[in-house]
């Protein structure tokens, strides 16, 4: 995780980087509500959002994504029928440097993974049901092989006394997918590529993500409004229904984790007026208005706690310092959610009176920071730490804060996954110790990597250059 702590330069230990000082126990919910004054937040959960809404819509065209993967599975079984197909891509002239892989079923990111490959030689498909007899059989005759299957699994639980698998269904491999199959499974794509946007920023580890949380959910609520308006039957209608599905957890505002919003506010470059602002988009100035007036009591009461608890310790503050600045970049693309700040960016005066007594109400005033691509967030609150000393530490803490937890062997693996099928019976100190050393050894960011199976890389960066898919 990125040492916000040292970055920001505070004087007292974060545990973690989820703990304030002397508050140990404090810990902020999922809803935000009863939170009391004299204990601020200082936890955030794991956000459910993204991951439900992505998951519903993998219902919506299970069929469909059925029948590709039987299919993607049939070209990887053997080298003879990866050859066959591999001839049908060069007949069909498809330039793709991905390889078709399957997807792990009970990881909706790995589907999206699967279909956002395997939509590309949806020709390359077509064509090896005409010119290969094995490639439609393989679908006719499979179901006495799936059965055969589904019946040894119930034989062998039984002999070991176990309920696992009693009462299987004998399934029928379905497929070959249809040109409706591929056109739900573009759809689907299109519609999923919203919430991989976002869970790519929200595990982040070499950066602070605790600040992008309120950014992306607007993004992806707006998108999937858009989508509610599209011409495609297919597309609204799954949008429709997503979004009673993502809005579960939006209905009611007092039930909106603070923290999450205090992160935004503690980015120089939004402060209370982008979440105020995006309030506005996701309800009506009312609403936002009242929102953004409860909010500011929270920031400023979370302000007095720290003020109080570091009160001696306070350095000479410059009120007169001038801002750093920070160049505003021209973006030929940009994703959603950078989209509405952008959007914001623009609305904003570029001008502010700070009239502020307090340090808390100076920082609100104060003008904010324009939108850049590179934009180091850490660094700037080093940098006016002597300005706003108090601020400083509110934001070392809440900073510090991961919005996604994910598996320590796959965030500090510099090589591959630690523990693996070949290598999964090492000691705890020795697990600790690799991914401990790992991470230290570790010079430059780099990508988690998606876990697979059969240890073959899924090779999806290649692809997202040669589909639209935010169109």
């Amino acid at each position: 995780m990125v040492d916000v702590q040292q970055e920001v330069g505070g004087s007292q230990a974060a545990p973690a980087g989820v703990s304030v000082p002397q508050v140990a126990d404090t810990e902020i919910q999922a809803s935000g509500a009863g939170t009391p004054a004299s204990q601020p937040p200082v936890q955030a959960s794991q956000p459910p959002e993204v991951d439900n809404a992505a998951k519903t819509g993998l219902k919506e065209v299970d069929d469909a994504i059925i029948k590709i993967r039987n299919a993607v599975r049939y070209v990887r079984s053997s080298p003879s029928r990866m050859q066959s197909f591999l001839k049908c891509v060069e007949e069909e002239k498809i330039k793709c440097k991905s390889r078709v892989c399957l997807d792990v079923e009970t990881r909706w990111n790995s589907t999206y993974h699967m279909l956002v490959v395997a939509e590309k030689y949806e020709k390359a498909f077509d064509k090896l049901e005409c010119e290969d007899i094995r490639y439609s059989s393989y679908f006719g005759g499979a179901e006495e092989e799936v059965a055969e299957q589904a019946d040894v699994i119930s034989k062998q639980n039984e002999m070991f006394g176990s309920t696992r698998g009693r009462g299987r269904k004998r399934q029928k491999l379905i497929g070959p997918p249809s040109c409706e199959d591929w056109k739900n499974a573009r759809c689907l794509v299109e519609f999923l590529w919203l919430f991989y946007n976002a869970t790519l920023k929200f595990s982040g580890t070499q950066h602070v993500t605790s600040n992008y949380f309120f950014h992306e959910l607007v993004a992806v609520q707006q998108g999937i409004l858009d989508m509610t308006k599209s011409s495609d039957h297919m597309l609204s209608g799954m949008a429709f229904r997503m979004l009673g599905k993502f809005s579960k957890y939006w209905v009611q505002v007092d039930n909106l984790n603070p923290l999450l919003h205090i992160a935004v506010v503690l980015d120089p470059r939004y402060k209370l007026r982008y979440v105020e602002h995006c309030m506005e988009i996701i309800y009506d100035a009312v609403v936002a208005a009242n929102f953004a007036k409860d909010l500011e009591s929270k920031f400023l009461e979370l302000y007095a706690f720290y003020l109080k608890e570091n009160k001696e310790s306070l350095p000479a503050t410059d009120a007169g310092s001038s801002s750093t600045s920070f160049n505003p970049q021209d973006f030929s693309k940009v994703d959603p959610a950078k989209a509405l700040r952008m959007k914001f960016a623009k609305s904003t005066t570029s001008s502010v009176t700070s009239g502020g007594k307090s340090e808390a109400q100076r920082y609100l005033a104060d003008v904010g920071e324009p939108e850049s691509e590179d934009f180091d967030i850490l660094m700037w609150w080093k940098v006016h730490s002597t300005k706003y000393p108090i601020i400083a530490k509110m934001a070392r803490d809440v900073l510090a804060v991961p919005i996604s937890t994910v598996a320590s062997e796959s965030t500090f693996s510099t090589s591959g996954r630690v523990l693996d099928p070949y290598r999964s019976s090492l000691s705890p100190k020795t697990v600790e110790a690799l991914i401990c050393c790992q991470d230290w050894l570790r010079s430059s960011p780099k990508p988690i990597e998606p876990e697979n199976d059969d240890h073959e890389s899924v090779e999806v960066a290649a692809a997202f250059g040669e589909t639209n898919l935010g169109k």
